[in-house]
């Protein structure tokens, strides 16, 4: 099985989305796993109503707080010892990641943030490569649109900062025991960057199977 991973916080628009394109998947064997980054009772409603629950197929929950705000939000300082990428701004999906991949029952993880779309065949072309090819994580390419507009596609076959994100990425559950999710700028090159530097193995699939969208005044 896959567990998808989704952080959220205050774009249940988009959310539901990114639910439907993993509703919309060719394969059928996925979890999927919503922490939402604080408290949320609307949110909690729409999900109890689309059958999310505490466990199972369709797990949601709430963290007690808003870590991405109590921990300063995009202008607070980063932690000793956090990436840093982005000088004072910190990655809000990272606390609501890291307890989804906690929370994660199958034996691959991937992520489908809320802004995100996953082509219908995206999760079967990924568990196909896996298992062919035994790799510790597989990733694929990513469209990006701004604005409504396709904007650039990343993905070059390279794994390297700037080259890969986290949703274009499906990997083994083990992987988590060499790196997880940590605070900081940049935190999906982080987390995959560990695990290149400490000898996972990877594979690319030539495909564009991940449609992100943004408008101008969000980056």
């Amino acid at each position: 099985m896959i567990s998808v991973v989704t952080p959220t916080y205050q774009n249940r628009v988009e959310l539901a989305g990114a639910i439907a394109s993993l509703n919309a998947q060719i394969y059928k064997d996925w979890q999927h796993v919503v922490v939402a980054d604080g408290q949320d009772p609307v949110l909690r409603h729409e999900m109890r109503t689309r059958g999310y629950r505490a466990a199972g197929k369709k797990v949601f929950i709430e963290l007690g707080r808003n870590w991405h705000g109590f921990l300063g939000g995009d202008h607070g300082g980063q932690p000793p010892g956090s990436p840093g990428a982005r000088g004072g701004r910190g990655s809000r999906a990272v606390a609501a990641a890291l307890i989804g991949t906690h929370l994660a029952a199958g034996e691959y993880i991937a992520y489908l943030d809320a802004d995100c779309l996953f082509r219908e065949d995206h999760l079967e072309v990924c568990a196909k490569t896996l298992e062919a090819t035994g790799a510790d994580f597989v990733f694929t390419k990513m469209l990006r649109h701004l604005d409504g507009r396709p904007w650039d596609v990343i993905g070059t076959g390279q794994v390297g900062h700037g080259q890969i994100d986290g949703n274009m990425v499906v990997h083994k559950a083990g992987l988590l025991a060499v790196a997880n999710w940590r605070w900081g700028g940049d935190a999906d090159w982080d987390v995959i960057g560990r695990w290149h530097a400490a000898g996972a193995t990877a594979e690319f699939i030539p495909e564009t199977t991940i449609h992100w969208h943004h408008q101008s005044g969000d980056i």
